[in-house]
Order: structure tokens, then C-alpha cells, then sequence
């Protein structure tokens, strides 16, 4: 591997795949993100075409191999990691040739916090009386779904559906518009909290939130409680330390 480059000189390496005469060409992003203080390969970075937002996660020796149309000149590359300033560089053609290092300024006060907020939504998790299913950012990133809404659908087979369904129109009125859903067979309120905040738009609200826009899903009790993070909450939470309340507790 080459060593590490900064500036106009950092580019993510376009990697044409030769076909046979007549078969469609299919291009990639190739490239290592490497930490640009200890040079140490940077494992689950995002990278992205920005304006698309799908995109793939570096791996274990910090490569990525990103699909895509030939970019022109002016087309970005977006890289990002909680605890590192995201990157966005202009992508090259060139062909035939490793990829190239690119490192990522650390935030080591936000990294360090980051694993320690995260130890403590784990610990919460466990000592929850509830069932407890986890989306991580791989998940929510790399999905087809385009909102939350039709991540959680597909992931674990919770259907919205009106209050008055199933508890009648007066428990409709005081728990709001999407704020039920099917879960076994029942009819249930579900308790929405994004970011530690109660929502009062229920599951209705998850419709509008594309899964990108999130570091993390927790579903309580096969879908009773589902509550939701996003990066820059999990971000300002890293460098305060945020130590969360039980879940009996509420959002």
C-alpha cells in the first residue's frame, strides 16, 4: 500500500472491470481509509456517493469497493465515521492500480465517548425486562427501504394500523395518528422516542425518516416500544457521556 496523500492528491480509485466485447461496463470505487494520525486501517466508514446516499462500509483493513456509474469530474465521494470529520472527495478515473490511502482526521475524545455511550446502551438493552431487537448503522445504511417505517415492516413484521382498529376511538384519540400497530396478531399502542424524546406522531412519523438519516434502531418488545438515534445525537451524547435512563423510565 502507499503511503498516506492529503489535499487535491487524495482520490478514490475508479477501477473499470474488463468484460467481454459487447457485455456492459462495470466500474468501482476503490479505496483504503486509514486513520491520518496512527496510519491504523479504518473499519465501518461509510462511503457514498452523497447525492444517491447508497453506499458501502469499509471493511476490516479499511477498503471499499463502491459499485457505480462512471463519475465526471465533479462527482464527490462522501466518507464518514462517528468520532471522524467526514471527508468529501472528487473522484477520478484511473484504471489497473491499488487503492490508494485515505486518511480521516480523529476527534480521539469523540471516539473514546462514542464506545462508551454505545457500552451503555448495550448494558441498557440487557437489563430490559423486554425482548430487544438492534438496527446498527450497517443496517439502516445499506437497506432498499426508503423510510424507517418500511425498514421496520420488513424487518420485523410490524404493521401500522389506526388505534380504533383494535382499541377503539377513544384510545385512537389519546395516542395519536400512526401510534399503533399490529404486533402478533394485537392490536397495540407503540410508544415512539427519537432521541430520548417522546414523539406524538407515532410509527406514522418513521414514515417520512429515510433509514440513513440514523445510527441506530432499538425495538422493545416485539414493537410496544421503538426508539430511534440519530448520528448527531449519538455524536453529541459521545463527548457528554451520556448515560441513559432505564426504559421503565419511558423516552
Amino acid at each position: 500500500m502507499p503511503g498516506s496523500r492529503s489535499g487535491p492528491a487524495i482520490l478514490a480509485l475508479l477501477v473499470v472491470v474488463a468484460l467481454p466485447l459487447g457485455a456492459q461496463e462495470t466500474s468501482y470505487l476503490l479505496g483504503r481509509v486509514i486513520d491520518a494520525g496512527t496510519k491504523a486501517p479504518l473499519n465501518g466508514a461509510f462511503v457514498t456517493f452523497p447525492e444517491t446516499r447508497r453506499g458501502v462500509f469499509t471493511n476490516l483493513d479499511g477498503v471499499f469497493r463502491l459499485p457505480g456509474a462512471l463519475p465526471d469530474d465533479a462527482r464527490k465521494v462522501q466518507i464518514e465515521l462517528i468520532g471522524y470529520g467526514i471527508a468529501e472527495l472528487p473522484a477520478r478515473l484511473l484504471s489497473d492500480s491499488v487503492p490508494l490511502d485515505i486518511p480521516l482526521e480523529s476527534d480521539p475524545i469523540l471516539v473514546e465517548g462514542f464506545k462508551v455511550v454505545s457500552d451503555r446502551f448495550r448494558r441498557r438493552r440487557n437489563a430490559s425486562t423486554m425482548a430487544v431487537r438492534t438496527f446498527d448503522v450497517r443496517r439502516l445504511r445499506t437497506t432498499p427501504a426508503t423510510s424507517v417505517l418500511e425498514f421496520l415492516e420488513r424487518r420485523t413484521f410490524i404493521r401500522e394500523v389506526p388505534c380504533s382498529v383494535g382499541l377503539g376511538a377513544s384510545a385512537s384519540l389519546l395516542s395519536g395518528p400512526g401510534s399503533c400497530a399490529r404486533i402478533r396478531g394485537r392490536v397495540q399502542p407503540v410508544t415512539l422516542c427519537i432521541d430520548e424524546v417522546p414523539s406524538l406522531g407515532g410509527l406514522f412519523q418513521l414514515a417520512s425518516i429515510p433509514p440513513y438519516e440514523l445510527n441506530m434502531v432499538e425495538v422493545y418488545g416485539g414493537g410496544r416500544m421503538i426508539r430511534v438515534y440519530t448520528r448527531a445525537f449519538m455524536e453529541q451524547m459521545s463527548r457528554r457521556r451520556f448515560r441513559p435512563h432505564p426504559i421503565e423510565y419511558g423516552c
